[in-house]
């Protein structure tokens, strides 16, 4: 049975939301993916597809639960092997009008407060066939519909419930195992947990009792009894090569025990949250039996690193087959394993109340854009407001800003997003992402002055909805030339006096030396700003036009009207760089950037100016400190910490970012 579609009026904050239809899933299993901001609905959505589920089997899960005048519906399908074990029921009443409705591949809604539904034009018929269904798969075939693992989720440090022994028997029964698919997270964590460690005692007990009564020449099998945790130690040397369930000499189990490669013997409460994790998730698919079943896990990757979150979703694919799997999710990788096609953004509209669902296939160009420069990450952050940084993932720029506004952290996400290179001109896919709003979320960019002059950085300024932030310094580590920070730092970090004058001085000699470098450097960059690479794109340029026709023939019209489009581009290009590029205007540049840097000498504005970065390699050369990163980093946390002086820019960009509330 699987989910076939689902449609929602009114949930909590989710309004008007239709997502269907769906196929049988393949042989393998398939995964389905809601993604998106935290508070977004997610979750919502996977607590509707359990209560579908769990309700109409009276478990406690489902009520604790209010829906009130909540509206929604859902619809089922079964599959043929399902159709077929009906047929074959015989023990089973069915009704006619029923069996005709399943014979003709009719879906099975469950619904509530849903009047303009189907569930609702006969809602006797629904619950009747919903429960020959459920009753006969549970019952007569022995299968499992499924299970609901919710985020709250945690694996405590426990011992072995001695007392859960004399219970055994009663733990394999598909009753028992039923009313654990849509329980608490405690109860299904300690389930489990209890299940494995007497899975080999009581194997040890079934062993000697079939060689004694082999022994005494009574009738046995003729195979002894095989290990039950086979298939689980098979699974654990599988996520982790190495590993394997281990026993003790207890003549009553009171734990797990796990042999590591070093051949150090463990407590299974020992692992990492990570191990456990991705191994529980996946034993409840071997504890269950399921197949052919309806699978919801709230956050599969907790506690897992990104490769250990890509290897579950490809376990839970492979390890039962014919499974439904849907998952709730803010993890890149998980929805990288899942597919655009397979995923489902869930969000927040700008006003915060209602919230809607837009499959990824079908995101518009500036979502395509996002996700193309900046990877799945770039959407699914988990913060109101995404500002876009230089830099790499372990940048300064990030550091310093997280650092200084601590506060900040649950309006803003910073994002490094290359070096200067990505960022060189800001082009028509960045500007769309910046000026597109996604849910709750707005985008900003934050980019290093570099050599810009005045007109160049107002002008990038004034992009994109005031959304451009061009810093005033020439980049972040600017912002850490402060002499009393740094005379902190070399007493602190280095054991060195140094004062805060003293400093300055040393600063200062820095910036005359490296002078002349700064000058070629400023001069290169304004002249390749200005020779920029030019734009050939045409836009939506002969969109739809045909320019072979039915006989393979090229229609020479349209291949002079585009040459001469070209040629008229290439003819404005050549007129801009032979204008930048006259000898008159290249020493007209060269005498306003010596001007500009020898000024800077004099009035001290070579702090922003001239390259902080290259300025702190220098200042720790001369004072011989060794690596300029460790500066950087004691610099950012003394900073950070109050001491010097903090830059009344920056705390200003993050205001006007954070006071930004139209969205």
């Amino acid at each position: 049975m699987f989910v076939s579609s689902l449609n929602v009026k009114h949930f909590r904050h989710l309004r008007d939301i239709s997502i269907g239809p769906f196929v049988e899933p393949p042989s393998q299993s398939e995964v389905l993916a809601f993604a998106g901001p935290n508070g977004g609905g997610k979750s919502s959505l996977l607590e509707l597809i359990g209560y579908a589920l769990s309700t109409p089997w009276g478990y406690p899960w489902s009520v604790n639960r209010t829906f009130g005048n909540y509206s929604f519906e859902l619809a089922f399908r079964t599959i043929k092997e399902e159709l077929e074990l009906i047929r074959r029921s015989g023990s089973h009443p069915i009704s006619a009008h029923v069996m005709e409705a399943l014979e003709s591949g009719r879906e099975i809604f469950v619904g509530h407060n849903y009047p303009d539904g189907e569930y609702a034009k006969d809602a006797s018929l629904y619950n009747e066939m919903f429960s020959v269904v459920t009753s006969i798969l549970r019952h007569q075939a022995q299968r499992s519909i499924g299970f609901f693992l919710r985020a709250d989720r945690h694996y405590p440090n426990r011992g072995f419930a001695r007392e859960s022994i004399f219970n055994y028997k009663n733990t394999q029964q598909k009753s028992y195992l039923w009313s654990y698919a849509f329980n608490l997270s405690d109860a299904q964590y300690a389930d489990m947990y209890d299940h494995l460690v007497q899975q080999r005692w009581h194997y040890m007990r079934d062993l000697g009792s079939y060689f004694h009564k082999q022994s005494r020449g009574e009738a046995v099998e003729s195979q002894p009894p095989a290990d039950p945790l086979v298939a689980y130690d098979d699974l654990l040397q599988r996520l982790f090569p190495g590993y394997k369930f281990s026993d003790l000499d207890e003549d009553i189990p009171t734990n797990l025990f796990v042999q590591l490669p070093s051949g150090d013997v463990i407590p299974f409460n020992d692992m990492s949250g990570g191990e456990k994790e991705v191994f529980f998730v996946l034993s409840f698919f071997l504890r269950h039996n399921v197949s052919n079943s309806i699978i919801l896990i709230d956050e599969p990757e907790l506690h897992l690193h990104p490769e250990l979150a890509r290897k579950l979703v490809q376990q839970m694919l492979r390890i039962r087959p014919g499974n439904q799997i849907w998952v709730a999710t803010h993890n890149p990788e998980v929805i990288d394993e899942t597919g655009r096609d397979k995923t489902f953004y869930v969000a927040r509209d700008s006003s915060g109340s209602t919230a809607g669902v837009k499959r990824a296939s079908s995101e518009g160009e500036a979502e395509q854009n996002l996700r193309n420069l900046f990877g799945y990450s770039g959407y699914i952050g988990v913060a109101r407001r995404m500002v876009f940084l230089e830099g790499q993932e372990a940048s300064v720029d990030r550091k310093l800003l997280s650092s200084l506004f601590p506060s900040a952290a649950s309006d803003i996400k910073f994002i490094p997003a290359g070096g200067v290179d990505t960022l060189y001109r800001i082009n028509s896919a960045v500007l769309a992402i910046l000026e597109a709003e996604f849910g709750m979320v707005k985008f900003y960019l934050i980019r290093d002055r570099d050599y810009m002059t005045d007109a160049i950085a107002t002008a990038y300024n004034a992009r994109a909805a005031g959304k451009i932030r061009v810093l005033k310094r020439y980049h972040i580590e600017n912002y850490l030339l402060d002499d009393v920070a740094i005379s902190h730092v070399l007493g602190e970090t280095y054991g060195r006096t140094v004062s805060a004058t003293d400093v300055q001085q040393a600063l200062s000699a820095c910036a005359r030396t490296m002078s002349a470098e700064v000058l070629s450097q400023m001069i290169s960059y304004r002249l390749n700003l200005m020779l920029k690479p030019e734009d050939f794109s045409q836009g939506k340029f002969m969109k739809g036009t045909t320019l072979v026709d039915g006989s393979g023939g090229v229609d020479s019209a349209v291949g002079a009207t585009i040459e001469a489009r070209f040629l008229q581009a290439a003819s404005i290009v050549e007129g801009v760089v032979k204008q930048v590029t006259n000898p008159s205007s290249v020493s007209l540049l060269v005498n306003e950037c010596t001007s500009l840097v020898a000024s800077a000498i004099g009035n001290g504005s070579w702090r922003s100016l001239f390259p902080g970065r290259s300025l702190l390699a220098a200042f720790c050369k001369r004072e011989g400190i060794g690596d300029p990163v460790v500066l950087q980093n004691s610099l950012i946390k003394a900073i950070g910490a109050g001491i010097g002086q903090n830059s009344s820019e920056l705390s200003d960009i993050i205001s006007l970012i954070q006071a930004d509330e139209d969205i």
